[in-house]
């Protein structure tokens, strides 16, 4: 019977052999990934941050790939920390100037700063003499004017200009005044013939020197400032202040007087425009990262304030300026 049945022995083929399903296969060198779901913090601006292109590429372990939106896409578990950066040095800074001080007419820079009260211009405010006939008028003085009070404020932006300097521009306002001496008030309307003008607002005054009138200036300033620190300790610093500008004058109600009439009256015509001026002063501040300067300042009209024939009037301005650092704007980055 085995002889009969054993086929294979009679073929000599190999014995037949089951086949294991495929279902049933285990595979033992196929590896898995996962790649964690792009996580986009709300509110928060990524485009500031990158993927390290020398570790992150294709295939290599927490590969992340970049998407156009964000410019990254994160992990799952990543942290966003704020980072707040000052901008950069060399920026504008916004600084806020005031200044009060007393203001009053030269006849020149000579002229001591600390003489309050004087004669008007000699060239245009001489003796009347004998005016209208009246003898007793030449007993008049001419009329004195005294300095009062001056104010003004100013934007400026102040950037480095070297190592040891910085430069302002600066644009504000500023009111200049003077007091003079005056008389009776008098509502007519006169001709002055020496000047070729009529009296403002249909007054003059007489020029009896009893009574005081207040002269008022407002001027449109811009201007360029020169600045060089000192550093005396480590928390006091000072600074000399070196300028320039230019004033536009947009009301005023200066009297100007006549000899020839012996009176005072008010024409604007009879004023500049436009003064050139200078000025200077040493500012104080206490702080390695100061946020307020004050100390001393002088201006100077080099122009001359009145159209007057032979008049020579300038303004000079003492005052105390108080200069505010406005806070700088500040960036906000994230990072990883």
């Amino acid at each position: 019977l085995a002889g009969k049945y054993d086929h294979t022995a009679r073929t000599g083929q190999t014995p037949a052999t089951a086949d294991t399903p495929a279902i049933n296969k285990i595979p033992v060198d196929q590896s898995y990934s996962f790649t964690a779901p792009t996580v986009t913090p709300p509110g928060i601006d990524t485009t500031a941050l990158s993927v390290n292109n020398e570790t992150n590429k294709p295939g290599s372990v927490g590969y992340v790939k970049e998407t156009q939106a964000s410019g990254i896409t994160f992990h799952s578990g990543d942290t966003m920390q704020p980072v707040v950066t000052k901008i950069k040095k060399n920026k504008w800074e916004w600084d806020l100037g005031v200044n009060t001080g007393t203001s009053g007419i030269r006849r020149s820079m000579g002229l001591s700063i600390f003489n309050e009260k004087y004669a008007s211009d000699a060239a245009s405010f001489t003796a009347p003499g004998n005016v209208f006939g009246n003898p007793a008028q030449s007993q008049y003085k001419t009329p004195a004017l005294n300095d009062a009070f001056s104010f003004s404020v100013n934007l400026q932006a102040k950037k480095q200009a070297g190592k040891k300097h910085s430069i302002g521009v600066s644009l504000g306002y500023g009111l200049y005044q003077s007091t003079i001496d005056i008389g009776s008030r008098v509502d007519s309307t006169l001709f002055i013939s020496s000047y070729g003008v009529y009296n403002s607002n249909g007054l003059y005054y007489r020029n009896t020197n009893t009574g005081s009138y207040t002269n008022r200036y407002h001027f449109l300033q811009a201007a360029v400032d020169l600045y060089t620190p000192f550093r005396l300790f480590k928390t006091v610093s000072l600074r000399w202040q070196l300028g320039t500008g230019l004033n536009v004058l947009i009301s005023g109600n200066g009297l100007h007087y006549s000899s020839g009439n012996n009176l005072l009256f008010s024409n604007r015509s009879l004023l500049r425009t436009l003064q050139a001026d200078v000025s200077t002063g040493l500012d104080v501040a206490i702080g390695k990262q100061p946020f307020l300067y004050i100390g001393p300042q002088w201006q100077y009209f080099i122009s001359n304030l009145s159209r007057q024939t032979g008049a020579n009037q300038h303004f000079l301005r003492s005052a105390v300026k108080l200069t505010i650092v406005l806070p700088k704007n500040k960036k906000i980055k994230m990072q990883r």
